[in-house]
């Protein structure tokens, strides 16, 4: 199925198959697709994947030191063609893998180019984040939702309002969302959460916070949940209340993000 990109992306990544940098940084929202817009770039050309070591959590887990020195050996060692190494989820990186990437991008191999993926850039070290070219994967247009869904087989009009609501300009969340049912309702849930989240009682928001107290990267859909329909909110009836609310819930996923307590980060947020 060929990629659906936001006109703006598509134009960039067009251009950029030219002349293409050697260190990228795709990042944009959770269920934007990044991986997928990664090895359609690569290619042919791609010749190593680095993903999180957590094969039990999708989610979770993280990139080590020893699997990003493990990359030394092969960008190192004679190249006649380009090779294209893709790092998913860069910010999964420990801050030792973090650095030892940073000596891979200060001493490059003219003929090795690296894709990293990230939904929270913001964690990288500010030294890689300044060496590597940056493009934001921006959310679909609402019309080419509309030819996703027809892609999809998606035609109920309620369906269709569901999907938006969970996942609006999302491709790769949209597609998990129609092709896995557990995972539909799982996400359902999310957002039923967040509601609460932002609109229940002090009291009900703490009993909501033990629900996710064990769980970081739940927290963090939780929030990110909560975050995009806050925003939605404040973009058609902005009150000084909702800037307050999104800095508490901007702290506290920063927070989580950070290694800090998660359910002292979310009660912060609600208090």
């Amino acid at each position: 199925m060929t990629l659906l990109l936001h006109p703006f992306v598509q134009k960039t990544i067009v251009a950029m198959a030219y002349d293409l940098p050697q260190s990228l940084l795709l990042c944009g929202p959770s269920g934007v697709g990044l991986h997928s817009i990664a090895r359609s770039i690569a290619g042919r050309e791609l010749s190593g994947e680095i993903e999180s070591e957590d094969t039990k959590n999708a989610k979770g887990g993280t990139i080590s030191v020893e699997t990003v020195r493990g990359l030394y050996s092969q960008t190192r060692s004679k190249q006649t063609k380009r090779q294209i190494i893709i790092i998913d989820d860069a910010d999964r990186m420990s801050l030792g893998a973090q650095n030892a990437f940073l000596k891979l991008l200060e001493e490059p191999n003219s003929h090795t180019y690296f894709i990293l993926t990230s939904h929270h850039p913001e964690t990288l070290l500010p030294t890689i984040r300044s060496r590597v070219q940056t493009i934001e994967i921006k959310r679909l247009l609402p019309k080419q939702t509309d030819e996703l869904f027809e892609r999809l087989g998606v035609r109920d009009q309620a369906k269709r309002t569901q999907l938006r609501y969970l996942a609006e300009g999302l491709p790769a969340e949209i597609t998990r969302l129609v092709q896995d049912d557990d995972y539909f309702k799982q996400r359902a849930a999310i957002i039923g959460d967040a509601r609460t989240f932002l609109q229940a009682t002090t009291y009900e928001k703490l009993l909501l916070i033990q629900k996710y107290r064990s769980d970081r990267d739940a927290a963090i859909s939780l929030l990110e949940s909560a975050l995009y329909m806050l925003r939605r909110s404040a973009s058609s009836s902005p009150e000084l209340a909702h800037i307050a609310q999104l800095a508490r819930l901007l702290s506290a996923k920063e927070q989580l993000l950070a290694n800090g307590n998660v359910q002292l980060q979310l009660a912060r947020a609600v208090l």
